[in-house]
């Protein structure tokens, strides 16, 4: 009996010392904490040291409030020198190892601290491959090997629509759960009118229900189209023409954005207002690949979008068949479309045993006596969409304009982006990720 309870008097002494180590630890292992030293050694930053204290504490399932955070410079003083200077130059794989993980850790901080500073600086929200292309330089700056299942996810975006891989956005989603980050817009101005932003939460979405009838009409229209161009003893060539409107500025949209739950610490940012005014693109597409790398393609601003300054600035680097046309309205027209009539029999003209078939939609400036009288005289056949099945039936609208409109997201916010200087020593970013808010779970 005496024995038994000696026994047990003795494993409660060391469970109190363990506890009472581990407090002191601030509820970090040994390895934790070699982990938060490293990144204080390598950064020279107690608040990117109290983060990984905070993010380890949130791994264990201990909150930031049941455990204090420690004195990062007082575990520095008191840590024994020979083993700082390990961390620094290790020499065996385990203080590797805990380096790595503190330079990745870092890396990761950088590119957190560098979307706050996007979301305040710019006022756009980071789409998921600027987000991954930067967190791989951040790896590949500080020595780090890039992650090859993330560079081939990336890769493969522009080979499916734009649309970041489903490895990228799985890795997106635990990244931004780590940092406490969210998926989503920045909120609007708060200086925009109210009848502005009214219109634009109660716009009416266009009906995309395909008709059935019309549905079987167009196909006949087609299959008779096919049968009569053998008459001439040609071979018809299938032309979809279509028009879509084209912003000023893509960097307004949904990404990477720092939550609303930060706001409290300071002001939170704002989407940035977007410049007003729309182009017209009108684009041509054809299946025939040599008649598609010779049809034009248009587009049509008015006098203050298109200048002549910058028309003549980009002269000597636009293609033959890329047209920008200065006109009094930036919209669509019928004196517009006899235009395009003109340049499409002109190219056409270049193939004398093809037969060009126009496939538009039933739009006014598309289909009316001025615009077929024109077709008829050029020698252009003209075949109309039925109404309320564009949306399926159209090939530009199908694939083509919202992979474009992507791709022009992608490339403004890069370009938005591009001028921004390395982020993580800004007192608002310091402020925001070490607050309270950093470990709790969101």
């Amino acid at each position: 009996m005496t024995a038994e309870l000696t026994r047990e008097i003795a494993r409660c002494k060391q469970q109190l010392k363990r506890q009472e180590e581990e407090q002191g630890r601030a509820g970090l292992t040994l390895r934790m904490v070699r982990v938060v030293l490293c990144i204080y050694l390598l950064s020279g930053r107690a608040d990117l040291a109290v983060a990984c204290v905070g993010a380890f504490q949130r791994k264990r399932k201990r909150p930031g409030d049941a455990v204090a955070l420690p004195d990062i410079v007082q575990w520095y003083e008191s840590w024994p020198l020979g083993d700082l200077l390990t961390l620094g130059d290790p020499e065996n794989e385990y203080d590797k190892r805990v380096k790595a993980e503190a330079e990745r850790f870092i890396s990761e901080f950088s590119t957190a601290a560098w979307v706050c500073q996007v979301n305040y600086d710019k006022r756009v929200a980071v789409p998921t491959l600027t987000l991954v292309q930067r967190h791989q330089r951040e790896l590949v700056r500080r020595g780090l090997p890039a992650s090859h299942a993330l560079s081939s996810s990336a890769a493969g975006v522009d080979g499916q629509g734009g649309r970041p891989g489903r490895y990228m956005r799985l890795w997106a989603q635990r990244f931004r759960r780590r940092w406490n980050l969210t998926y989503g817009r920045l909120p609007n101005r708060s200086d925009l009118p109210a009848e502005e932003l009214h219109a634009k939460a109660t716009g009416v979405r266009p009906c995309k229900a395909a008709s059935d009838k019309g549905a079987v009409a167009f196909f006949r229209w087609i299959d008779w189209a096919g049968q009569q161009v053998t008459l001439f003893q040609k071979d018809i060539a299938w032309i979809n023409l279509d028009e879509t409107s084209l912003q000023r500025d893509y960097a307004d949209g949904k990404g990477t954005a720092v939550r609303r739950a930060w706001y409290r610490c300071n002001a939170g940012p704002t989407r940035r207002r977007p410049k007003r005014g729309n182009i017209t693109l009108i684009a041509l597409s054809s299946p025939h690949a040599e008649v598609q790398a010779r049809l034009p393609q248009f587009f049509v601003g008015n006098r203050f979008l298109f200048s002549k300054r910058s028309l003549e600035a980009i002269e000597a680097d636009v293609p033959s068949n890329l047209h920008f046309w200065r006109r009094q309205s930036s919209w669509n027209s019928t004196e517009v479309m006899l235009e395009v009539l003109d340049e499409v029999a002109r190219v056409m003209a270049s193939f004398p045993d093809k037969q060009p078939c126009l496939i538009m939609d039933s739009a006014s400036m598309h289909y009316n006596k001025r615009v077929c009288l024109r077709a008829a005289f050029l020698g252009l056949w003209i075949i109309i969409i039925p109404s309320q099945t564009t949306g399926h039936l159209q090939p530009l609208d199908l694939q083509t304009f919202s992979c474009l409109k992507q791709h022009l997201r992608r490339k403004s916010i890069e370009a938005a982006v591009a001028s921004d200087a390395d982020a993580g020593t800004g007192s608002v970013v310091a402020a925001v990720i070490c607050c309270k808010r950093f470990h709790d779970k969101p």
